[in-house]
């Protein structure tokens, strides 16, 4: 026979175990409607990629048409299923790469090793990525790899991307960003997430919309409101007090 507190103990496990899976199908849940709105996001841009090619042939656009266009020269001639695979091929890329890349931040301001080794560049990388969570108040947020991608500016630092373990992880690291600008060692730090080509296009674009739309505000409502820039979209929120 179970006793009555061996049956309490159970039901207690059992209730337990259901909030941890319900808990756990609300991450997929919302993860899942993430990457649908991003896959929708992309099925729209094949349908203007679609509708454009069948106006440009159309119009029977000349040459220069085509160098605005490089990817339609490519696709002219071919029928238009085969456009359709490559836009697809393209959107394909596109999702592998942003995967790739979620966990990743990319920090902009730190300097470079003077070690000679490709060993102990990686290891004085590594140290001071761990110093700035330090300073950001960041613990138990083990870096899984770090590498130096190339500068446009050659006098500056080379951007150091940092591979975390989740999601999670960089979202944690990017809100706590803030708190570089307090300290005199970190003023000229700068952290951001690790985008693919086309996510920095869309940025740029967003960054030009939040930016006319606050210089627009009149300087009442810049007292309690300001544009910014969230899930890819440019919404209006609140100051903090």
């Amino acid at each position: 026979m179970i006793s009555r507190a061996s049956k309490k103990v159970v039901k207690m496990v059992k209730t337990a175990d259901h909030t941890a899976v319900l808990e756990k199908n609300k991450i997929l849940t919302a993860k899942n409607e993430e990457l649908l709105k991003e896959n929708q996001a992309l099925i729209e841009m094949i349908a203007a990629f679609e509708k454009r090619i069948e106006a440009l042939e159309n119009q029977n656009k000349t040459p220069a048409a085509n160098q605005e266009f490089p990817w339609l020269t490519a696709a002219k001639g071919g029928k238009k299923s085969e456009v359709r695979l490559n836009l697809l091929n393209v959107v394909s890329d596109e999702n592998k790469e942003r995967n790739k890349k979620e966990k990743n931040i990319v920090v902009f301001g730190l300097k470079n090793s003077t070690k000679e080794s490709i060993t102990e560049k990686k290891a004085d990388d590594v140290d001071q990525i761990n110093q700035m969570l330090e300073v950001l108040s960041i613990t138990n947020v083990p870096v899984e790899g770090a590498f130096r991608i190339n500068a446009k500016d050659k006098e500056k630092p080379r951007p150091l991307v940092v591979v975390l373990k989740d999601k999670e992880a960089r979202n944690k690291i990017l809100q706590a960003a803030k708190k570089l600008k307090e300290v005199e060692e970190y003023k000229s730090v700068f952290l951001c997430p690790d985008l693919t080509e086309a996510q920095r296009l869309k940025y740029k674009e967003l960054v030009k919309i939040r930016d006319d739309k606050n210089s627009k505000m009149s300087v009442e409502d810049k007292e309690k409101k300001i544009w910014c820039i969230r899930d890819n979209l440019v919404v209006l929120l609140n100051k903090r007090k």
